[in-house]
């Protein structure tokens, strides 16, 4: 048996000079006097070939930092090992060494021995003793750190050749990828460092925004290729199916009280499992999760946002950083909370937005009175709503909205009137390919629940609303009147979709 692949961290030094790359000083990209690019700019055809050569492919060069900071991946395994190594790095929290511990504690600015900073930290790293636990993860990162503790700092940043990231005209004006940006910052940063003397720890910001822009590189490089979009998946792990599943199926329960039951299986449609259901309809859910929870509470123009704070459900204002804001307002950060559902311990979660602070925070609650669910941003307005009522307030039906219903709520609007292909593979037959409506399921049991907001009097009916802690039926079910055309059986098997084994939901857009 062979052994296992081993992955080393990068000699930046070496790779350097064993390639004979040069290095890149300014952002700037044209020379003043001239059309041409700039020699020592990040487009240089000295440095990088001339453009259309194969040398602009394959040649490499670097950015000098001025100083030095952790490798991405270390300091990456740094910040799980401890969010308080986070913390004293960028300034926000004083630290002291503690001699028994062997590693650094939380304190304050006056305490005997205290500290923040990035020199501060490394003044202190190599004493401290990482701990280890039952945690594998945990075991390894701290093994990956101490292996590499002597040989963890980089004071170089490699630049990826030219031809893989070069200038081009768009509707008749220049564009490049948006990594340029990321080196065109790291330069502007490097450039405030002094030749002599960067490691004193009146330049710390600077270094730590130096580091951040290294880790920024680091994780565009790598989201590049192994991304959803990136190289690999792109060019050798790529399907045909786009915003289709393939599932196992289930048989029907058609016990409803009648066909007018809003849960009962009608001839045309398939019951499609809420996490199926919200890949399948991606696009439409993202839009719905933005308008039914989401833009009212984050603005691209702000760092603060309203939310929830679980102590005394009270609504305060907090600071975010930017990577959590983009988690709540981007495509990309909304795909991956969904995708996140795949998780079943993560599905009954509460919505968390946590702040600058890392504190969690709730988005927002839900008034839970069994078939009637109000959504509630501010406690103390809707406590005074329903005593103008006359309805009796119960603080125990009061609790945080979970994932599972946020994604339900949004995914039930997203597929109300669409349409759907259900498809048995090998697609032989003129009953292998069914049209069908939509009909989201969420828990076994499910309930019928009316959700109200605090404006709307009127309220919107759910027919499958998720039971909190019920297990999540995960597989399709479809009606008893078109299994005989798919060849249907109920193995639970799903091993490809040549195996005839499983069925693929379409989305159709109609």
């Amino acid at each position: 048996m062979g052994l296992p692949i081993n992955i080393e961290l990068m000699d930046v030094e070496r790779f350097i000079h064993d390639h004979n790359c040069k290095q890149v000083t300014t952002m700037f990209i044209k020379e003043s006097t001239s059309n041409e690019f700039h020699s020592q700019g990040l487009f240089s055809e000295d440095i990088f070939g001339q453009i259309g050569s194969t040398d602009r492919l394959i040649t490499y060069g670097y950015i000098d930092l001025r100083t030095t900071v952790f490798h991405p991946t270390i300091y990456g395994h740094l910040l799980r090992l401890k969010a308080l190594y986070g913390q004293v790095l960028s300034g926000k929290s004083y630290a002291r060494f503690d001699k028994e511990e062997q590693d650094l504690v939380s304190c304050s600015e006056n305490d005997e021995g205290a500290g923040t900073g990035f020199k501060f930290f490394l003044d202190n790293f190599k004493k401290i003793k990482f701990k280890k636990n039952a945690s594998v993860t945990q075991n390894d990162k701290v093994d990956l750190v101490t292996k590499y503790r002597d040989r963890c700092m980089i004071e170089k940043c490699i630049v990826m050749p030219a031809g893989l990231r070069d200038m081009s005209i768009e509707d008749g004006k220049p564009a490049s990828d948006s990594i340029n940006k990321i080196y065109a910052s790291l330069i502007n940063y490097t450039q405030a460092m002094p030749s002599i003397g960067s490691e004193s720890d009146l330049f710390d910001c600077v270094r730590f925004a130096i580091q951040k822009k290294v880790n920024e590189l680091y994780d565009f490089i790598f989201d590049m290729i192994e991304g959803k979009y990136g190289f690999f998946q792109r060019k050798y792990g790529s399907r045909n199916l786009a915003l289709g599943t393939r599932n196992v199926i289930s048989p029907a329960d058609m016990n409803a009280s009648s066909p007018n039951d809003p849960t009962y299986l009608k001839m045309d449609e398939v019951k499609i499992p809420l996490f199926e259901a919200s890949k399948m309809y991606q696009p439409l859910v993202i839009y719905n999760l933005k308008q039914l929870f989401l833009s009212d509470v984050f603005s691209q123009f702000s760092d603060k946002v309203s939310v929830i704070d679980p102590k005394n459900n009270a609504l305060v204002y907090q600071p975010i950083t930017e990577d959590e804001k983009n988690k709540f307002i981007t495509s990309e950060g909304i795909e991956k909370l969904i995708s996140l559902f795949r998780d079943r311990e993560f599905r009954f979660k509460p919505v968390t937005v946590m702040s600058e602070e890392e504190k969690p925070y709730w988005l927002m609650l839900v008034y839970d009175d069994k078939n009637k669910i109000t959504l509630v941003r501010s406690a103390s307005n809707f406590m005074t709503k329903c005593k103008e009522r006359g309805i009796i307030f119960n603080p125990d039906k009061l609790r945080p909205i979970t994932y599972c219903e946020m994604l339900y709520m949004a995914t039930y609007r997203a597929t109300m009137g669409k349409c759907a292909t259900v498809t048995r593979y090998p697609a032989i037959e003129i009953g292998s390919d069914v049209p069908c409506k939509a009909h989201i399921i969420s828990t076994n049991p499910g309930r019928t629940v009316r959700v109200y907001t605090e404006e709307n009097e009127g309220g919107h009916m759910l027919p499958e609303y998720p039971v909190i802690n019920k297990p999540f039926i995960d597989s399709a079910v479809l009606h008893p009147s078109i299994l005989k055309g798919l060849g249907a059986d109920f193995d639970f098997e799903c091993l490809g979709p040549h195996t005839q084994k499983c069925v693929c939901v379409h989305h159709v857009n109609c």
